[in-house]
């Protein structure tokens, strides 16, 4: 089903844009910039699942270039396997939005890191002390990986 909305933390607007240097649409579309911006609605996922009837959810993927603290804070007491993408350098509220994203992960008892999961296959085991050190605002490589939540 095609919603015509940027998953988000509520019911409201976000605004979206891409660096100057990449087209929208583009990987690099992303609440954080704000070069060749737009606003659309947005729609939390709990309340996504609950206006489209959705009883039998058995997992959700998120990968949202930086919007992935605010989803997660409008999901309540979801807890579904997830893929989560990190863009820690791109999050909207920054390391406390990581840390929050953390928070989030406690409901989970097993997690498994994808690093440069443009370029890999590989998913290891990782501890979610583990993965509260892999914060980072630089923009490089280190700040880019997906991890599975079980």
């Amino acid at each position: 089903t095609l919603i015509n909305a940027a998953a988000g933390l509520d019911e409201g607007l976000v605004t979206l844009g891409s660096p100057d240097d990449c087209e929208l649409g583009s990987s690099r579309t992303s609440s954080f910039f704000s070069c060749n911006s737009f606003t659309v609605p947005s729609i939390s996922v709990t309340t996504l699942i609950k206006n489209l009837g959705i009883t039998d959810l058995n997992f959700i993927k998120i990968d949202v270039e930086g919007m992935e603290d605010k989803i997660l804070e409008g999901c309540g007491d979801l807890c579904v396997p997830m893929h989560l993408s990190f863009h820690t350098c791109w999050l909207s509220k920054g390391e406390e939005g990581f840390n929050n994203i953390m928070r989030f992960l406690t409901r989970y008892n097993t997690f498994y890191l994808e690093l440069n999961p443009w370029k890999s296959d590989k998913v290891i085991p990782i501890t979610l002390d583990e993965l509260s050190t892999k914060y980072t605002s630089v923009e490089d490589a280190s700040a880019f990986f997906s991890i599975i939540a079980l």
